[in-house]
């Protein structure tokens, strides 16, 4: 009854209200339904994540720029959603019970750019603070048959230790295959899921119906002997794994975690905006810092939207130059190296043009 008298209402547009002191951030509250077809519907609250553990954080591509679908919040207003993100609150809703998610597509005021200069930044602590990350790779049923063969895998393995089985170069074939299927997805080409899927221990990968944790893949990822050395998306995965056990178990201290380290691993990595290129991977380097607030001996690189591509990539490298130290100096000049010379750049040839492919490939 209440979801017919929802339809019913005249909706009208919703207006977001600028956040107070004392909230962070905002956070959906997701009304259950056992219809799968029924209204998504939700409230907006305000949110402390350091003093609020009780929500997950979405990951998900935003897919094509189709706002077509709706979100009805507080039985009142609604937002323009894409079908992915209908798709995926539709996978995650509950039958019973609400389920408190932060959406950045909702939770973000994405016409405000104060509002998106000031939240960007604070994003790894929201995806460090969630009691889980849900990641909806989408409706391929393919490859939601991939993430039931790969979450199978360790068993298999086990049998292998059975007098007379025959599990093992087979199967380990057909994990490298169901893996490499599994990777040719659009979420694992998206650059904003790299600090998404690596900063909290509990991710779990949904596809259609099936599930299949972070840690059993970067399990199975730590099964693999003699990946191919063409497999640029197999590489990247491997390397995603290597970065969530930093951070995870390590704080994110050690290891090769430098901008320029990130910047040629996920060089391949798509962003709707060219200065998401820096600003996605930021967060995660171990040389740079997205807060306001100086931090001494990590380079300051502050959000801004309002500023052009080409002045973000000037003003970042001149930093660079003035600010770092000399093996840092040396991998900015490196990463202009691998993109010089194509005659497609209209920045200096000593600023690395990262909406370009590289086109030579250096050892870091």
């Amino acid at each position: 009854m209440a979801q017919r008298i929802l339809v019913s209402l005249p909706l009208k547009p919703y207006i977001y209200q600028p956040l107070p002191p004392s909230a962070q951030t905002r956070i959906i509250v997701l009304e259950p339904s056992s219809d799968t077809s029924a209204p998504l519907a939700c409230r907006i609250e305000e949110l402390n994540v350091e003093s609020d553990e009780g929500f997950q954080a979405l990951s998900y591509t935003w897919g094509e720029p189709t706002f077509t679908e709706k979100l009805i919040v507080d039985q009142v207003s609604f937002l323009r959603i894409t079908p992915n993100l209908r798709d995926a609150l539709r996978r995650f809703r509950k039958s019973s019970g609400p389920r408190r998610l932060w959406v950045d597509a909702v939770c973000i005021n994405q016409s405000d750019e104060e509002e998106k200069r000031k939240q960007i930044p604070f994003m790894d602590v929201i995806y460090r603070g969630a009691s889980a990350v849900l990641v909806w790779l989408g409706n391929y049923p393919p490859q939601a048959a991939c993430l039931a063969s790969i979450k199978a895998y360790p068993r298999l393995l086990s049998k292998e230790r059975t007098p007379g089985s025959r599990v093992g170069r087979q199967e380990h074939s057909e994990l490298i295959m169901s893996i490499s299927s599994l990777v040719q997805l659009p979420w694992f080409s998206r650059r904003w899921i790299v600090q998404e899927a690596v900063l909290n221990p509990d991710v779990l990968l949904c596809c259609c119906d099936e599930e299949l944790s972070w840690v059993r893949l970067a399990n199975c990822l730590g099964m693999i002997t003699n990946p191919p050395p063409d497999s640029k998306s197999l590489n990247t995965l491997l390397s995603m794994a290597g970065l969530w056990k930093r951070w995870v178990f390590d704080g994110g201290l050690g290891g090769k975690g430098g901008i320029f380290d990130l910047l040629e691993a996920f060089d391949h990595f798509q962003c709707f905006d060219p200065r998401d290129r820096l600003f996605a991977l930021a967060g995660l380097a171990n040389d740079i810092s997205m807060s306001l607030t100086p931090i001494p001996g990590l380079l300051p690189l502050r959000v801004n939207y309002a500023i052009t591509i080409e002045a973000l990539y000037t003003g970042f490298c001149r930093d660079v130059l003035e600010f770092t130290s000399e093996s840092m100096k040396y991998d900015m000049l490196r990463s202009s190296l691998a993109r010089c010379g194509d005659g497609q750049s209209d920045l200096p040839s000593w600023i690395p043009d990262w909406r370009l492919p590289a086109a030579r490939h250096l050892p870091f």
